[in-house]
């Protein structure tokens, strides 16, 4: 993506329920809504570069699972 764009990861189906998402650290200006699943950015100016994003989904059980995510940012122009 290109760094003032916003986007959004979804981790779970809609209506999903039951299970929970972390993240070890939040980039600045993202958000993460743990009990929908879902992870917005809007990468401000100078945030060009790769970041590696890990995410720990619980679910009912206690089970967990690791998403890693790769997200790279580009300059706008």
């Amino acid at each position: 993506i290109k760094e003032l764009e916003r986007f959004e990861i979804h981790f779970f189906e809609p209506g999903h329920k039951n299970s929970t998402l972390k993240v070890n650290q939040l980039p600045i200006g993202s958000m993460l809504d743990a009990e929908r699943g879902v992870f917005y950015w809007s990468p401000g100016p100078g945030f060009v570069g790769n970041y590696q994003l890990v995410f720990i989904e619980t679910d009912a059980l206690g089970n967990k699972k690791r998403k890693e995510v790769s997200i790279t940012i580009r300059p706008k122009f």
